[in-house]
């Protein structure tokens, strides 16, 4: 077994491994995809100017002059609801709307004072809003735009794509962006001394770690499996496998098991059988030194790990 240094095995894996496809999908599709290109916005955040509070929303020019012996008052001429434009009046600068939490609050509307805050006086039949000072404009409301406009460009070009990314894109109205997948998979593990996972083990026997490691590792990575099976040691055997999983729409094949030189060639034995050319078998790092990487007739990449898991997680 030859080894060669890492840093040229990672540049022959690159080299062999075709580039993933680029393609639009739906934003809420877009969970573990890599982003490749940027995305415009169509809504701003927030949509429009809303209440932060429960309370009332005035416009805060209206308090100028206030004080305690010479309080202002302002009849209470409405409600913004959330969802809804105000009721029973225009909303406008001299008078109050009763508001709640995410309302949408037009101009001139410019402050919310908070259910606790506000002194509400009833008289006559009327509610009016009392105030001994001025109010600070701008309080308790979020404006429209204040966190990115409309138009705003996203671009987390390279970045995979987590449910915090599709939960931005959503409310910036992106219902659909352009991500790069990973080629599907073909999973193989090898071992005549392997078991499934919770199956009682004969002495000499072991549990089929890498099958669930390898698959859980795809799966983090939004990386489609075609095929996951496991094979007995014999070269006849793996190579009927290599070439159904092909044959299944894998465009990568992974081998975990039968790797090292001295385990009965099976690995080696498959790829003569299916005529592959072997790009590197060894690998100069620890865990990990019986990686090898060959490539079929037709291009597709066999990806060949040692069947420690230690050693197939490194490779």
């Amino acid at each position: 077994m030859k080894l060669i240094p890492y840093r040229e095995a990672s540049a022959a894996v690159a080299a062999a491994c075709t580039p993933w496809r680029d393609e639009p999908v739906p934003a809420r599709q877009a969970l573990g995809a890599v982003a490749s290109r940027p995305a415009i916005g169509a809504i701003a955040s927030p949509a429009f100017s809303n209440a932060a509070m429960d309370g009332f929303a005035i416009c805060a020019d209206d308090t100028v002059g206030a004080a305690g012996d010479s309080p202002v008052e302002l009849p209470v001429a409405g409600e913004l609801k959330v969802g809804a434009y105000a009721q029973a009046g225009k909303p406008g600068s001299g008078c109050a709307f009763r508001v709640a939490t995410g309302a949408l609050t037009p101009p001139p509307l410019d402050t919310v004072v908070p259910l606790e805050q506000a002194m509400v006086v009833e008289r006559r039949g009327a509610t009016v809003l009392r105030f001994s000072g001025p109010v600070e404009k701008g309080r308790n409301l979020r404006i429209e735009g204040e966190e990115y406009p409309a138009g705003a460009a996203f671009d987390f070009t390279g970045e995979r794509l987590h449910a915090g990314h599709v939960a931005l894109l959503s409310a910036a109205g992106i219902g659909e962006l352009h991500v790069r997948r990973p080629p599907p998979l073909g999973l193989l593990t090898t071992g005549d001394e392997v078991r499934p996972p919770g199956a009682a083990l004969a002495p000499g026997e072991i549990a089929n770690v890498n099958a669930s490691w390898l698959a859980a590792w795809c799966t983090e990575r939004g990386i489609s499996v075609t095929t996951a099976r496991h094979v007995a040691d014999d070269p006849e055997k793996l190579a009927r496998e290599f070439q159904q999983a092909r044959e299944s729409g894998a465009r990568v094949l992974v081998s975990s098991g039968s790797a090292s030189a001295g385990r009965q060639d099976v690995l080696r034995g498959a790829l003569r059988e299916l005529g592959a050319r072997i790009v590197f078998h060894g690998v100069a790092m620890r865990p990990g030194k019986p990686a090898l990487l060959a490539l079929l007739d037709d291009g597709t990449p066999v990806f060949g790990l040692p069947g420690n898991p230690l050693a197939t997680a490194a490779g």
